[in-house]
């Protein structure tokens, strides 16, 4: 019996299922033939009209011996099966040879026989004498003549050669009929073998057939009596009626007969015992391959996260032991991928293993670059910030610019890391030379003296316009009045305790001599002068309270970006009104005054400007932003003594 299986999963041979047998891109159809042999369940496995495989009790059978040992108990099975069927054709055929000689019509009796054989009579059959050496030779010949007789049809040469061939096709066909009628018999009583199954029963069809088309060339010879459909024919017979139903139901028995396994049995038993190892491997294959599918995706995920994250590295710095560690870990991720795709699953697991192995490598090289380089973006800030700074106050040292350039082509994206050590002690040397440039000498004077110049400037500006040097002069008086006038006040209590009117007249003097003392040592060395403290009090003054550093520089940042007006916690321009939070997060924040863009603002700023930075500038910029404002920082509240 065969079973059809188009779409459902079987199970089989206890895990797995009947897919796992076939390839990925091989075609999947196939069907069964069970059977039961040697108490056994088994059945037959058709993979695309192929026999593959042989199964018994859910096990599949690999010894060949047992293949054939069970494959010829099923064919001895099929072959006792057969008997009804050939039977069944014998009938069927009796039912055709019966026709031949159907004598229940009067009509169609001519000279004692019925149809076929009464026109055999009718071309001289058992009237001519065909032991004559002609006839013996050509017995088709002597049946001619014998119709082409005067008292026939009186055959002149050119209708003599039309009529033998039609004597022959009929005659030849009608003795035909008996011979394929006794070869069918004796293959269908028993004639039939496994070993000449295939022979027999394609000889089998092969005769129907040829009595099929011999009953059909006896039916319509042109020798019977025509009417409109045989206009041509002779005359010579009655028609002839076959009943040829008994040979269409054998040929459409016979197909009842042509079973696969008995048609083929070496084939089949050579094909299953040959296609069982291959399923069996590639049933194997399949297995590895779905449990090896997760992690490997799972790994292949997380490989272009991994890829991402190189390629971000290697575009800002690199290290041939990292690059050759990640071209490892791609090599092996391809040999997966090959290995997969070719389904050679040996030593699978311990690749994998492998690239799993990398990766973590990877991971843990990469966050160690990546902290080598944000290391590096320190230094090389701190660098260019010392930089901008030595330069703006020493702008005609080309010898420290160029020196600056060379090194600074070192940080160039992405970095040599390999060169890293090279790298670092170029630019400590560096730094350190710019700080030998630097002496400041911190002056010892006491907190209580130092000035708050806006203090001194919302106090004195009502006073209108006034130079420098009046307010240099006005700082060392108010300053050399602070003690004396401590002393005088101590000193004049004393006096009104004591009532001495001398003493009082020396107090007198030794207070101006405090003042005009504390005023000369005041004016010369508490008042800084190296920061020109002067004229930041001039520019404050003149720019609303806020000191103000030019720099061409920070024009360089500020060109092209977006400006916003701080109001609160808004951040206004033109056309936006956004959080200040969420600019502040992608923004470097720059202090300026409303109609200037080159400046840096200092103080109380009149506007807060927000400015998106490129990556390439941010470093730069901020660098300059740094600078300029330490260096505001460092000139109020550092001083060195005046010359």
């Amino acid at each position: 019996m065969i079973l059809y299986i188009l779409a459902v999963l079987y199970s089989f041979a206890g895990s797995g299922s009947i897919i796992d047998y076939f390839l990925p891109d091989e075609q999947k159809q196939y069907y069964d033939e069970v059977f039961t042999a040697d108490n056994s369940t088994c059945r037959i496995l058709y993979f695309n009209g192929v026999p593959n495989l042989l199964e018994c009790n859910y096990q599949i059978i690999t010894d060949n011996n047992s293949i054939r040992r069970i494959l010829l108990a099923r064919a001895k099975q099929l072959l006792d099966q057969t008997l009804d069927t050939r039977e069944e054709m014998l009938r069927s055929l009796l039912e055709f040879n019966v026709s031949r000689y159907d004598d229940t019509n009067p009509r169609y009796r001519f000279l004692g026989k019925v149809e076929e054989f009464a026109c055999r009579a009718a071309l001289g059959e058992g009237r001519i004498a065909t032991n004559v050496e002609v006839c013996k030779k050509d017995p088709y010949h002597c049946y001619a003549l014998f119709i082409c007789r005067e008292d026939a049809l009186d055959c002149d040469v050119q209708l003599f050669n039309k009529v033998k061939p039609i004597v022959v096709e009929f005659m030849s066909s009608s003795d035909l009929l008996d011979v394929l009628l006794n070869n069918i018999t004796n293959r269908l009583y028993g004639n039939i073998s496994l070993t000449n199954y295939r022979a027999e029963i394609s000889s089998l069809r092969n005769e129907l057939n040829a009595l099929l088309n011999s009953s059909i060339k006896v039916q319509n010879t042109k020798l019977r009596i025509g009417d409109r459909s045989c206009e041509e024919c002779y005359g010579m017979c009655f028609p002839i009626s076959h009943n040829t139903t008994g040979i269409n139901r054998s040929l459409s028995l016979i197909s009842r007969l042509e079973i696969p396994l008995l048609m083929d049995l070496e084939g089949v038993i050579g094909r299953i015992q040959n296609n069982t190892p291959v399923r069996l491997q590639i049933y194997s294959v399949n297995l590895q391959i779905r449990n090896i599918s997760i992690p490997f995706q799972m790994a292949l995920n997380r490989s272009l996260e991994l890829e991402r994250i190189y390629n971000d590295v290697y575009s800002k710095i690199r290290f041939s032991e990292y690059s050759s560690t990640y071209q490892e870990y791609t090599e092996l991720k391809r040999l997966l991928q090959n290995k997969l795709n070719s389904r050679n699953m040996t030593d699978f697991q311990y690749y994998l293993a492998r690239m799993e192995y990398y990766e973590e490598l990877l991971k843990n090289m990469t966050e160690q670059i990546n902290q080598t380089f944000k290391d590096l973006e320190e230094i090389e800030n701190l660098m260019s910030e010392k930089y901008y700074l030595y330069s703006t106050l020493n702008p005609d040292d080309a010898q420290m610019q160029n020196e600056f350039l060379d090194i600074k082509r070192l940080y160039n994206r992405p970095i040599n890391g390999d060169n890293l050590s090279v790298i670092l002690n170029r630019t400590l040397e560096y730094m350190s030379k710019i700080n030998s440039k630097y002496t400041y000498i911190y002056h010892d004077t006491n907190q209580t003296y130092l000035f708050n110049i806006y203090w001194i400037y919302n106090n004195l500006n009502r006073f209108g316009d006034f130079s420098p040097d009046l307010l240099r002069l006005l700082l060392a008086f108010l300053s050399s009045l602070m003690i004396p006038s401590f002393i005088f006040v101590l000193l004049y209590i004393i006096k009104v305790i004591l009532t001495d009117a001398r003493l009082l007249r020396y107090m007198f003097f030794g207070y101006a001599v405090l003042v005009i003392v504390n005023f000369i040592y005041s004016y010369n060395t508490l008042i800084p002068t190296n920061v020109n403290i002067y004229q930041i009090f001039s520019t404050i003054k003149h720019n609303n309270g806020t000191y103000i550093l030019e720099d061409d520089r920070i024009q360089e940042c500020l060109e092209n970006r977006t400006y916003f007006k701080r109001i609160g916690d808004r951040c206004v321009s033109k056309s936006l009104d956004l959080s200040c939070k969420d600019i502040e997060m992608n923004s470097v924040v720059i202090r300026s005054t409303l109609d200037r863009s080159n400046i840096l603002v200092l103080g109380d700023p009149l506007n807060i400007i927000y400015m998106n930075i490129n990556p390439e500038e941010i470093h730069r910029c901020r660098a300059v932003l740094n600078e300029l404002e330490r260096y505001y920082e460092t000139g109020i509240n550092i001083s060195t003594p005046s010359g």
